[in-house]
C-alpha cells in the first residue's frame, strides 16, 4: 500500500529533514554567494511550510484506535541519519560547480529513496519540534513506525493515531 501523504508532502518531509543543514549552508554562503544563500533560505522556508501543512493534515484527520502489544524507542535512528548524511557536506566548496552538481545529484537520489520508503519519519526536524520515534507491534503482530510527542509509549495501551504512510502512524493529540 502506498503512503497516504502526497508526493509534495513526502518531498517536504525529505527537505525538512535537512533544515539544520540548509540553515548551515545559508550561513556559509551569506557572504560569498548571496543567491545561493537565498536559495537555501527559501528551500528551508518552503520545507517549514510543508511541515506545518502536514501537522494540519494530521489535526484534521479522524484518528484510528491502535493497541500496542510491543514498543521500542527508535530516536537513535535520527542521530544516525544526521551523522551519515549531513556532516560530509559541512565543508563543501560551493564555488565549485562540480561540487554543487554532485550535491544536487546526491540529494535527488536520496530524495527518491526517502520519498519511496518508510524513511519519512526519520527526520531531525520532527525530533527538534518534539516528536519521538518508536517501533510498535499491535496484538495481531503487525509492526508500525510511530511518531508521537509523548516521551513514553506503554505496552498494552491504546492510542489515537493517524496513518500517514505505509505502516507509519502519528499519535493524534487530544
Amino acid at each position: 500500500m502506498r503512503s497516504n501523504l502526497s508526493i509534495p508532502a513526502r518531498l517536504s518531509l525529505f527537505i525538512s529533514s535537512y533544515l539544520p543543514l540548509l540553515f548551515i549552508f545559508y550561513l556559509q554562503n551569506l557572504k560569498t554567494n548571496i543567491y545561493l544563500a537565498v536559495f537555501f533560505l527559501i528551500l528551508g522556508i518552503l520545507a517549514t511550510c510543508g511541515i506545518v501543512c502536514i501537522i494540519q493534515f494530521i489535526d484534521s484527520t479522524s484518528p484510528l484506535k491502535e493497541k500496542i502489544a510491543k514498543v521500542q524507542r527508535k530516536d537513535t535512528e535520527v542521530i544516525a541519519y544526521i551523522f551519515t548524511y549531513i556532516f560530509p557536506f559541512l565543508q563543501l566548496n560551493f564555488s565549485d560547480p562540480i561540487n554543487l552538481l554532485s550535491l544536487g545529484i546526491f540529494f535527488v537520489i536520496l530524495g527518491i529513496i526517502y520519498i519511496n520508503s518508510s524513511m519519512i519519519c526519520i527526520n531531525p526536524t520532527l525530533n527538534l519540534i518534539g516528536y519521538h520515534l518508536y517501533e510498535i507491534e499491535n496484538p495481531e503482530g503487525y509492526t508500525h513506525t510511530l511518531l508521537t510527542r509523548n516521551k513514553r509509549v506503554l505496552r498494552n495501551s491504546e492510542l489515537n493515531v493517524v496513518k500517514i504512510g505505509d505502516d507509519i502512524m502519528v499519535v493524534k493529540e487530544e
